[in-house]
């Protein structure tokens, strides 16, 4: 009788210590995947930031009359609804989501759109279409229908 006792207390040794081995290896691979989650957030917060920095960039070196049609994602990853800013007289748009900003430089501060300063674009989860023109020296941020695709043009 002795030997099964000693077996089952081996046994539960054995089992705790595979236990306590997959108890830190969860701890370690959850750590991991919400660095890696962290990062994806990160990247695609500056990659949706500086399309739009460049598009008015874009718009404000070539000149009256031009306009682009650009398609933003309606949320970051991770399912993080946002909204880029535009505030006047300074040169800088902002992405904000619930819990982090990101900003980046523009060539000018001649930048409008259709709602009342500050110039936000608020997403709900479906992607927008942004239409970027020059009108006369100002950069112009609006809604004239869909991007039927990426269109560039002069009016």
């Amino acid at each position: 009788m002795t030997s099964k006792a000693q077996t089952s207390v081996e046994f539960m040794v054995v089992l705790g210590i595979v236990l306590v081995i997959f108890i830190i290896m969860g701890i370690v691979i959850f750590q991991k995947m919400a660095v890696s989650s962290g990062f994806k957030l990160e990247s695609h917060g500056k990659r949706v930031l500086y399309s739009i920095a460049e598009n008015i960039n874009e718009m404000a070196s070539v000149g009256d009359g031009y306009h682009k049609c650009v398609t933003l994602p309606g949320e970051l990853y991770g399912g993080r609804l946002y909204q880029v800013l535009v505030y006047p007289d300074e040169a800088t748009v902002f992405l904000e989501t619930g819990d982090m900003i990101w900003s980046a430089p523009i060539a000018t501060m001649n930048v409008s759109c259709s709602i009342a300063p500050p110039c936000a674009l608020n997403t709900t989860g479906t992607p927008i279409d942004v239409w970027v023109s020059n009108e006369g020296g100002l950069v112009v941020l609006g809604n004239h229908g869909p991007c039927e695709r990426d269109w560039i043009g002069i009016w």
